[in-house]
């Protein structure tokens, strides 16, 4: 089964969290003064965590925060 999150390489040190349930951009990762290494080693966490969330049946947000609007 393919993975739902991916990471893709853009131009010079940035990357792109996609999602491709609905082809749409999630994250953009900028290695910034951390390095090439650090940058994909928090990257790989941050996939490999949405991509086992999604495959144990989590539930759908759209947005940040536990609490629901009419909280």
């Amino acid at each position: 089964m393919a993975e739902r999150f991916i990471l893709q390489k853009r131009l010079g040190n940035t990357w792109v969290l996609n999602d491709t349930g609905d082809d749409s951009m999630v994250c953009i990762i900028t290695g910034g003064k951390r390095g090439e290494k650090k940058t994909l080693a928090m990257a790989g966490v941050m996939v490999d965590a949405l991509n086992r969330a999604v495959s144990r049946g989590g539930e759908r947000h759209d947005g940040c925060g536990s609490a629901s609007a009419a909280d």
